[in-house]
């Protein structure tokens, strides 16, 4: 079976219906809790973050990697991201956030 969003093979009995049609895993929480382009509270955290002595963020390669994309091109969306680094969509969205800051 394949993903009605973004054409990955879905194995029989993994996949979750979403306005009738059958997506996979990914998809469907991305279709649950799309992306918001701006959330004030994270946008708050991030600045008391980055002015704390004790706070270290260590990025993931990937987001290493959209990180330099989004400056070299002055933004992107997340299509053109996911394209241009050979991702889903999905792993842009869910593996492209800050996992595990270090205090």
């Amino acid at each position: 079976m394949e993903c009605h969003t973004c054409k990955e093979t879905i194995k029989q009995g993994d996949q979750r219906e979403f306005h009738g049609n059958p997506i996979c895993e990914d998809c469907y929480m991305v279709a649950l809790s799309p992306a918001k382009a701006c959330d004030p509270w994270a946008v708050h955290s991030a600045k008391s973050f980055s002015n704390d002595e004790k706070f270290t963020l260590e990025l993931t390669d990937l987001q290493s990697r959209i990180l330099k994309m989004l400056k070299e091109a002055g933004g992107a969306g997340t299509g053109a991201l996911a394209d241009a680094l050979g991702v889903t969509e999905s792993e842009i969205i869910f593996d492209g956030v800050v996992k595990n800051p270090i205090y």
